[in-house]
C-alpha cells in the first residue's frame, strides 16, 4: 500500500494521476530506445559525398556567400502535454507494454534519449522561424539546382536530366495530362499514385487522386555509358542506358535494331511524326558500314567512333522525350523501350529487374479447393517485371495493378528449354521455364530479352533470401532485431491496441471477422470506462481521426455477429468512422466464404495482424482461469456480460 501511494504522489508532482505498474510489465530497454530514436540525429553530414561538398563550395564562392558548413534535417518536434505520453511512448505499442499514463517514466525516456545529443532543441520554434526556414531551404535547393546543371558532365558517365531544370513545367502540364487519353481513346492508366520527384530538393509530393495520371518523363534522368558488339548478330552493337526516376534506378540494354524500331514506331503515328526528331545521319551510316563492310574495317571504325556514337543516340533519346513531353503526347512504346511501367515507378517495391512484353502460359500443381480447374493454359502476352522476390505479369506496361504474381520460394528454377519442332528450325523465340511449389510457367520470348531475363533471375538465385533453405524448413530468413513483437493472450494485445489507438494522428484502419462495440481494451472495467472500444474510436474521431472498418457480413441463418448493429451504432457515434460490411449474400454474391483476415493499422506505422478479433470471448490472460472473479470477495468483475466465453459452463452468457 505505502508503494502505491509513493507512485502516486510520483506521478502527481509531474501533472497527472495514474495507477500502478504491475510487476509484470516490461520496460523498455536501451536497444529498443536506439532503434526508435535512430532518426532523430540531426547531423548527417558524413554521407555527402566530397565532390559535392567541392562543387558547392565552388559555387558559393562564385555568388560570394559563405558556403554552409552542415546540412539541416527536419527534427521532430515533441510537444508536451501535461496528463498526455509522450511521442516515444506512443510510438511503440507494438514493442513493450509499459502503461501510458505514467509520466515520470516517460520523463526518464526522454532523459536518456537526448542525453547523448545536446544540439537538439525540444522547445518548439515559433511560426515566424519556421517560414524563414522554409523560405531559406527553397533558396538552397533553387541553388542547387542551379549548380547541378551548371556542373554535370556531358561525357555520358553523368545522368542527364531529361527536363529543363530552371522550369517546374510539371505544375502545369500535369493536371492536362490527368485528363490527356492516349491513341485507343482511353485515359491512361500509367501510375496510380503520382509521385513528384525533386532529386536535387528532396522532396516528394504524394497525390492520391481517382483518375490515374501517366508517368511524369520530366522527372527522368538516363545516360547511355556503354556499348559492345552483339555475340548473335555482328553486325549490330548493344548499348547500355542507365535510368533513374527518383529513388528508382535500373539499366536497360538496346541493340541498334531497337532505336531503329522504336523511330520507326514514333514517327509513323501521324500525331507524332512531326514532333520526332530526325535519326542521327552518323547512326545511319555506321548501321550501314556494320552490314556491308567486312569485320576487320568495322573494328577499326568501331574502336574510333565509339564514344561519339553513344552521344549521339543519348542526345537523340532525350530530345525524343522533350518533345513529347512538352506537347503533352503519349508513348507507350517509349514506355516500353524504357522498360517504363507503372509499377517501376512506385516507391518501396524493391530490386528493379528486366521488364518487357513477352508471351507465357501457366500449369498449376496445387489448385485452390473452392475453384474449378481451368481448361488447357494459353500462350497469352503480357508485360513482366521481375523483383528480388516475386515475378509481376501485366496486362499492360500502363497497369497498375499485376494480373497475376509467381512468388520466388526456395522450390524456385529457373531453366532455359530446348526448342522443339518447328521453333528448333526457325529459332525465332526463346523458352524459358519458370517454377516454384505451386506451380509452372513457361515463357518465350527473342534472344536478346531472353539473356536479360536471365540475367535478373541469376542475381536473385545469388542475392534473394527467399531461394535459400531457412532454419525449421521456413519459408522466410531469420530476421535480426526486427521490430515485432508476439501476443499470446487478448490481455497483452488488447492493451497494446489501446495504446496504438490513443496514439493515432489520422488515420486508423480495422478489419475483423467479429467487431464488438461495448468490448473493454482494459481490465477491470470499472476502472476503465474510457477503454471501451465504441468509445475510444469516438474520442479519436473528434479529435479529427479518419477511422474505416471493415466486419465480415454474416448469414444471420447460421451466425448471430450482428455485423448491422457494428455498423449503424459506430457510424452513428460519428461522421469520421466510416464502417463497411462484406460481402453481399446472394445469387450474384459470395456464398461458402469469409474473410478472417484480423489488422490493426494505426497511422501506417503500427500495424497488428494475427487471429485476435475485437470482440466478445477474446479476452484471456497468462493464468488462463476458468471462471471469474470468485462471488465471496470484493474483486472487481473481468469479463462483463457476453464478453464471458467458457464453452465448458456457459459460452457468451452473463
Amino acid at each position: 500500500m505505502e508503494k502505491e501511494q509513493d507512485i502516486i504522489s510520483s506521478n502527481n508532482q509531474n501533472g497527472a494521476e495514474t495507477s500502478e505498474i504491475p510487476d509484470n510489465q516490461v520496460k523498455l530497454s536501451k536497444k529498443t530506445l536506439a532503434l526508435l530514436n535512430a532518426d532523430q540525429n540531426p547531423s548527417e553530414n558524413d554521407d555527402i559525398p566530397v565532390w559535392q561538398k567541392t562543387t558547392m563550395n565552388l559555387f558559393y564562392s562564385m555568388l560570394g556567400e559563405e558556403p554552409p558548413n552542415y546540412v539541416n534535417r527536419s527534427i521532430p518536434r515533441q510537444i508536451k502535454e501535461p496528463g498526455r505520453p509522450s511521442e516515444v511512448q506512443l510510438s511503440a505499442p507494438y514493442i513493450e507494454e509499459q502503461r501510458p499514463e505514467n509520466p515520470d517514466f516517460i520523463r526518464r525516456i526522454s532523459t536518456q534519449i537526448f542525453e547523448a545529443n545536446e544540439e537538439i532543441e525540444l522547445e518548439e520554434p515559433s511560426t515566424s522561424t519556421r517560414r524563414k526556414n522554409l523560405r531559406a531551404q527553397l533558396v538552397n535547393a533553387v541553388k542547387l539546382t542551379t549548380a547541378n546543371i551548371r556542373f554535370a558532365k556531358g561525357d555520358g558517365r553523368q545522368l542527364q536530366d531529361v527536363g529543363d531544370g530552371d522550369n517546374f513545367t510539371w505544375l502545369t502540364s500535369v493536371p492536362f495530362l490527368w485528363f490527356k487519353r492516349d491513341p485507343k481513346g482511353q485515359r491512361q492508366d500509367i501510375s496510380g499514385i503520382v509521385i513528384f520527384v525533386l532529386s536535387t530538393f528532396n522532396l516528394y509530393y504524394h497525390l492520391n487522386i481517382g483518375i490515374q495520371p501517366p508517368v511524369i518523363i520530366d522527372m527522368l534522368r538516363l545516360a547511355i555509358t556503354d556499348s559492345e558488339s552483339d555475340p548473335i548478330h555482328n553486325w549490330q552493337s548493344i548499348f547500355r542506358i542507365e535510368l533513374a526516376y527518383g529513388d528508382v534506378k535500373w539499366v536497360v540494354k538496346r541493340t541498334s535494331f531497337d532505336f531503329i524500331t522504336l523511330h520507326v514506331n514514333l514517327t509513323r503515328r501521324s500525331e507524332l511524326s512531326s514532333l520526332v526528331p530526325k535519326f542521327p545521319s552518323g547512326i545511319s551510316n555506321w548501321f550501314k558500314t556494320k552490314i556491308f563492310h567486312s569485320r576487320k574495317d568495322r573494328q577499326d571504325i568501331s574502336h574510333s567512333a565509339a564514344l561519339e556514337r553513344r552521344k549521339e543516340l543519348e542526345k537523340y533519346l532525350i530530345n525524343v522525350m522533350k518533345r513529347l513531353w512538352l506537347h503533352l503526347h503519349i508513348s507507350y512504346e517509349l514506355y516500353a523501350f524504357l522498360e517504363l511501367s507503372a509499377i517501376s515507378i512506385t516507391r518501396d517495391m524493391g530490386w528493379k529487374g528486366k521488364e518487357g512484353y513477352m508471351e507465357h502460359k501457366v500449369e498449376r500443381f496445387k489448385h485452390p479447393v473452392c475453384s474449378f480447374r481451368l481448361a488447357n493454359e494459353k500462350w497469352e502476352q503480357r508485360w513482366i517485371l521481375v523483383r528480388d522476390s516475386y515475378i509481376a505479369f501485366c496486362s499492360h506496361v500502363s497497369s497498375t495493378t499485376p494480373a497475376d504474381v509467381f512468388l520466388i520460394d526456395k522450390h524456385f528454377k529457373c531453366d532455359k528449354l530446348e526448342p522443339k519442332g518447328l521453333s528448333q528450325v526457325l529459332q525465332i523465340h526463346e523458352h524459358i521455364e519458370l517454377r516454384n511449389s505451386s506451380r509452372r510457367i513457361e515463357i518465350k520470348t527473342d534472344s536478346h530479352s531472353s539473356k536479360a531475363f536471365m540475367e535478373s533471375i541469376d542475381i536473385i538465385k545469388k542475392a534473394s533470401p527467399w531461394v535459400k533453405q531457412h532454419r525449421h524448413d521456413a519459408f522466410a530468413p531469420i530476421r535480426e532485431n526486427a521490430r515485432v513483437k508476439w501476443y499470446v493472450d487478448g490481455k497483452d494485445y488488447f492493451f497494446a491496441v489501446s495504446q496504438a489507438l490513443l496514439a493515432a494522428k489520422s488515420e486508423i484502419y480495422i478489419e475483423d471477422w467479429w467487431l464488438s462495440p461495448e468490448l473493454y481494451l482494459r481490465r477491470p472495467p470499472s476502472e476503465n470506462e474510457e477503454f471501451r472500444l465504441d468509445r475510444l474510436l469516438k474520442k479519436k474521431a473528434e479529435e479529427g481521426v479518419m477511422i474505416y472498418i471493415i466486419v465480415y457480413k454474416e448469414v444471420t441463418v447460421a451466425l448471430t455477429l450482428d455485423s448491422h448493429h457494428t455498423k449503424f451504432y459506430l457510424q452513428g457515434l460519428h461522421k469520421n468512422i466510416k464502417v463497411q460490411r462484406h460481402p453481399d449474400h446472394g445469387i450474384e454474391g459470395v456464398i461458402f466464404w469469409a474473410h478472417h483476415e484480423k489488422m490493426v493499422v494505426v497511422d501506417s506505422r503500427i500495424a497488428f495482424i494475427g487471429g485476435l478479433d475485437l470482440c466478445f470471448g477474446r479476452y484471456d490472460t497468462h493464468s488462463h482461469e476458468l471462471s471469474d472473479w470468485p462471488q465471496n470477495t470484493d474483486g472487481p468483475t473481468i469479463w462483463p456480460g457476453l464478453d464471458y466465453s467458457n464453452p465448458r459452463i456457459k459460452d457468451f452468457q452473463n
